[in-house]
């Protein structure tokens, strides 16, 4: 009877350790889960940055390099680059704030549509060696990344 009551003692306990590994898990899983939601909103921002960039650009904006804040009295040049720099931000943002998320889903497949028919169109037209507009640009891509 002692041996029996010594086995259920041990079950107890290991099934006490069994539920504090399984709270340990859940909350290192959870852990997990935080951080790759963290990493995956800051590749939709920096996306969607990049787009507002494209965007902007599209609509006529001229991009200006980031630059660092200066004072005017420091580096009266630097400190123009950096208000040129701070008005097409102040642009770009009013701009964005026009643009919806549907908008720029039809944009950007309008651009991919616009690009197929360019690649369709490229590839009908042909050298007299009998080789295509298309594939002379991708030969010279190609070329350019070696």
């Amino acid at each position: 009877m002692a041996d029996i009551e010594k086995m259920k003692a041990e079950l107890e306990r290991l099934q006490e350790k069994e539920a504090v590994f399984k709270a340990r898990r859940e909350r290192q899983m959870a852990r997990i889960n935080t951080e790759k939601r963290k990493q995956r909103n800051k590749r939709l921002i920096e996306k969607g940055a990049v787009l507002e960039d494209i965007q902007a650009q599209a609509k006529g904006l001229r991009k200006v390099p980031k630059v660092a804040r200066v004072a005017k009295s420091d580096d009266p040049q630097g400190y123009a680059k950096y208000q040129a720099y701070k008005a097409y931000n102040h642009q770009k943002e009013q701009l964005s704030e026009q643009i919806s998320p549907a908008d720029s889903e039809q944009w950007l497949r309008g651009q991919l549509n616009m690009l197929k028919q360019l690649v369709n169109f490229t590839k009908q037209i042909h050298y007299k060696d009998g080789h295509s507009v298309f594939d002379e640009f991708r030969n010279s891509q190609n070329n350019q990344r070696s």
